[in-house]
């Protein structure tokens, strides 16, 4: 899911209202872009996510429009998949044992004679390992050495454009106070997404056969966890089209709002 960051610069209030700055999916420009992070991506297959960050920003270069970029790269990278490595030891265990000896410098001094490549050495050779390994596997548990090993779903710059504006429409609801929602169809999936995401809600019936269902807000007075919350909120709204027939409202107060609007 999008950042709050990342979300911020595509909302804009008109008359009372909440409107995000979706992407136009037929514009060259943004389908180009979507194209080349694509294969970007898929390029990266095999190395670590601190290539993929690399390469992003070697991308990006001084383009004025790096917030999008950031956004589809977002996308991308969730539906991703980055692994840790398998070891012969536990990057924790290494370092604990290296760790051990205190702080040691590139050159040997009168307080401390041993130098980091004589302790690296010392431990690599406990665990039968040559230097190298060991220094790969040192920090080898942590998300920037983590190796993209799937790139996700077989992304076209039209599915690409078209989750980034889902995601951008979904965390507006990062900032809700509250949603109200009619449903008239697909009851079961509904009522099981609700409980899934653990939101706090009320519904009572409607005449025509619906239901009329309130949800708070992450800004609301009941809610404790906002951040959590708000994101699980957020992730709720795709359930929404799994129903035929239904209506959506919100009230947010986005960063840019004194009060709260409406979102729909």
């Amino acid at each position: 899911m999008l950042t709050g960051d990342l979300v911020r610069p595509h909302l804009d209030i008109r008359g009372g209202e909440l409107q995000i700055d979706t992407l136009d999916g037929n514009s060259v420009h943004w389908r180009t872009t979507a194209a080349a992070l694509i294969t970007l991506l898929q390029q990266q297959v095999g190395q670590t996510q601190e290539s993929w960050q690399r390469a992003l920003e070697r991308y990006e270069g001084n383009r004025t429009d790096y917030n999008v970029i950031r956004g589809l790269a977002k996308v991308l990278s969730d539906a991703a998949t980055f692994a840790t490595l398998p070891t012969p030891v536990a990057p924790a265990e290494l370092r604990a044992r290296l760790f051990a000896h205190g702080p040691v410098f590139t050159n040997a001094t009168l307080l401390q004679p041993q130098t980091r490549e004589v302790v690296l050495k010392e431990a690599a050779a406990a665990y039968g390992l040559s230097n190298q390994a060991a220094e790969g596997m040192l920090y080898a548990d942590r998300p920037a050495a983590y190796q993209l090993t799937d790139a996700g779903p077989l992304w076209t710059p039209e599915t690409l454009i078209a989750r980034y504006n889902l995601e951008l429409a979904r965390a507006a609801l990062y900032w809700a106070d509250q949603m109200e929602v009619q449903i008239y169809s697909g009851f079961k999936d509904f009522w099981k997404y609700i409980k899934f995401f653990k939101l706090m809600f009320w519904a009572t019936p409607l005449p025509d056969g619906g239901y009329r269902v309130v949800l708070d807000g992450p800004i609301s007075p009941f809610v404790k966890a906002t951040t959590r919350y708000g994101r699980q909120l957020a992730a709720f709204l795709p359930a929404l089209f799994l129903c035929d027939r239904w209506q959506m409202h919100a009230t947010v107060r986005p960063p840019q709002a004194e009060q709260t609007v409406r979102y729909t």
